[in-house]
């Protein structure tokens, strides 16, 4: 991880807002198991989210849920 992805990390953790600005071509990606394990994630998804990818891989999805967004919507993706 780069100075700046961990400058970000630190940002976006210490940061009550919960959103990371990103560029508009920068496509993210995550994939998880049938139980909503996240297996898989490019470094897009892996800044974005505020967590070292050894928290990420092996977590619930749901660690990365805006909490704007309601439970039951999260679920059905």
């Amino acid at each position: 991880m780069s100075q700046h992805d961990s400058q970000l990390v630190s940002q976006t953790r210490s940061s009550g807002v919960g959103e990371v600005p990103f560029e508009p071509g920068g496509m993210f990606y995550s994939r998880t198991d049938e139980r909503g394990v996240i297996i898989e994630g490019n470094s897009v998804f892996r800044r974005i989210s505020g967590y070292m990818w050894e928290e990420l891989k092996g977590a619930p999805h749901k660690l990365v849920r805006h909490p704007d967004m309601p439970k039951g919507v999260f679920n059905l993706f």
